[in-house]
């Protein structure tokens, strides 16, 4: 083997492990604009609670 005694970053970690920032990132943006949304919404809601 050409790789024989060299330990590889697989070897030690699965790719999908080393991939799950993107994933988490990906998440993380996703949850913030549905925050703002959510937000923007009980806004409105608050404002036309007060007309009441």
């Amino acid at each position: 083997m050409e790789n024989e005694g060299q330990i590889k970053r697989e070897d030690i970690i699965s790719n999908e492990a080393l991939e799950w920032g993107n994933e988490y990132a990906k998440t993380v943006k996703k949850v913030i604009r549905l925050n703002k949304k959510f937000i923007k919404s009980t806004k409105k809601i608050k404002k036309i609670l007060k007309k009441l």
